[in-house]
């Protein structure tokens, strides 16, 4: 059964009885819509009950308002619209991570809104009028993903319910998937989309579907380091589907991954074209100012590997943080302030480093309830103790509040990495006790590693040849 989630913003009690028939609407119709109104006071509290409704849901409704879109926008005054306070900027992180273009939200409009209520990040969507039966059908095909066709025999079964259900099996088994290689399970995600999701799409017909998971199965192929097959993909089955289908915005979010295997590949002029001249003005043109600062953000990450730090420097300061300043980004300006940090312990100004990871990067994780930040960050933190002399406090910070977390969320790939940085700093004190610990640590990660068939194995084995270790 498909799910949706209507977000909207509380206008007027005429609004509120109008988003609520039309989740009275949708739920006859056999679709499971929720809305806060279903709702008294969720025991997890109105910000965890968006975040569960929101990733639980398969098609999340933005009804599109003034009020909706300046809240959205981050032009509202403040206490105005309170009902799309928590989950907007969540639905905001979610269209970043799908790079700005996701099949899931579905700009909704009243007869008397304007189509330019529809949030900036959102107008590339298919949007819906809800002003006659006919404007509510067309949604109510778009959630079900069924066509227009003619009604089959009275008693045969239903080819639009068929294809329903190969579908909604389609995008489950994908977000499996995804789970999957979040944990750092490559394997078994790859399998799920080479042999699950991609031939339901190829049945169904659906280039665009099969486009979005050959784009996933190029991001496994990529952090297992086979570059040049997701390269391949990238150019040949991802890029074509979107021109023909005159997605520009897609295409622009392609050619930047494409830039990131090219970056990776040491490619760096390349890469940094790519970023300027082909990712860059499309961002410019669509006036999306948040994927313009994330794309100048990578253009300094690409200055940083050139050694060009000023200039990075200047790019993260400038036209990145105050971007995310003016939208209220919190997580975003964490990131980069996070970046900053990293080009100031490069330059070995690894006080005011160690002040921004303490002071103004950590607590922002802290208040988001993101552990797997946090201890990214405390990583970080980590490594500058390291460089300032200070091994012990960074031995207990890896030990206590670093591995500990990547242990407990199963991310494999990201407790490997730790495990060698922790027996890096190990060898780095000269004793032979710590030394036998660090071979026991460098062998664990590598035996991941190897099963994962990721780059680190390669490093992993030069590390353990440089220090004279064996996993045999």
């Amino acid at each position: 059964m498909v799910k949706a989630f209507i977000s909207y913003s509380h206008d007027s009690r005429e609004q509120m009885n109008k988003v609520l028939h039309l989740a009275n609407s949708l739920r006859s119709a056999g679709i499971d819509a929720d809305v806060d109104q279903y709702t008294t006071s969720p025991p997890e509290g109105w910000p965890a009950w968006c975040k569960r409704q929101i990733e639980e849901a398969d098609f999340v409704l933005l009804v599109c308002t003034d009020a909706y879109q300046r809240r959205f926008d981050n032009n509202a005054e403040v206490g105005a619209g309170l009902g799309t306070c928590w989950e907007v900027p969540i639905i905001r992180q979610l269209l970043y991570d799908a790079g700005s273009s996701s099949r899931r939200f579905v700009p909704v409009l009243f007869k008397e809104a304007s189509a330019e209520y529809i949030p900036i990040a959102a107008r590339g969507f298919s949007s819906f009028v809800l002003d006659s039966e006919t404007g509510f059908e067309g949604l109510l095909r778009f959630l079900l993903n069924q066509p227009h066709v003619r009604k089959p025999t009275l008693g045969s079964e239903s080819v639009l319910e068929r294809q329903g259900d190969v579908r909604s099996r389609a995008v489950t088994m994908g977000r499996i998937a995804d789970t999957l290689h979040g944990r750092g399970d490559l394997d078994e995600a790859l399998r799920i989309l080479m042999e699950e999701v991609l031939p339901a799409f190829d049945r169904l017909g659906d280039v665009r579907s099969r486009a979005v998971t050959m784009g996933k199965i190029a991001d496994i192929l990529q952090a297992r380091g086979q570059l040049d097959e997701a390269l391949r993909i990238r150019w040949e089955e991802e890029l074509p589907v979107y021109e023909r289908l005159g997605e520009v915005g897609e295409r622009a979010v392609t050619m930047g991954r494409i830039a990131d295997i090219l970056q990776a590949r040491g490619q760096l002029d390349e890469a940094l074209r790519i970023r300027r001249e082909e990712e860059l003005p499309v961002y410019d043109r669509l006036g999306d100012v948040r994927e313009r600062a994330v794309t100048m953000g990578k253009i300094a990450d690409i200055l940083q590997a050139r050694g060009q730090l000023d200039e990075a420097l200047r790019i993260r300061r400038e036209e990145e943080l105050p971007v995310y300043d003016r939208l209220g980004d919190v997580r975003r300006r964490a990131l980069t302030l996070g970046k900053i940090a990293d080009i100031l312990q490069v330059r070995g100004q690894l006080d005011e480093a160690l002040r921004i990871r303490r002071e103004e990067e950590l607590p922002v994780y802290e208040r988001l309830g993101d552990v797997r930040a946090r201890a990214l960050t405390m990583g970080c933190i980590a490594d500058i103790l390291q460089d300032r002399g200070q091994p012990d406090e960074a031995l207990r910070i890896r030990r206590e509040e670093e591995l500990p977390v990547y242990d407990r969320l199963g991310d494999v790939r990201a407790l490997l990495v730790g495990r060698a940085n922790l027996a890096l700093s190990l060898l780095s004190r000269n004793s032979d006790s710590d030394r036998a610990e660090a071979g026991t640590l460098l062998c664990l990660a590598l035996a991941d590693a190897r099963r994962m068939q990721i780059p680190e194995a390669e490093q992993i084995e030069a590390i353990l040849r440089a220090q004279g270790l064996s996993c045999d």
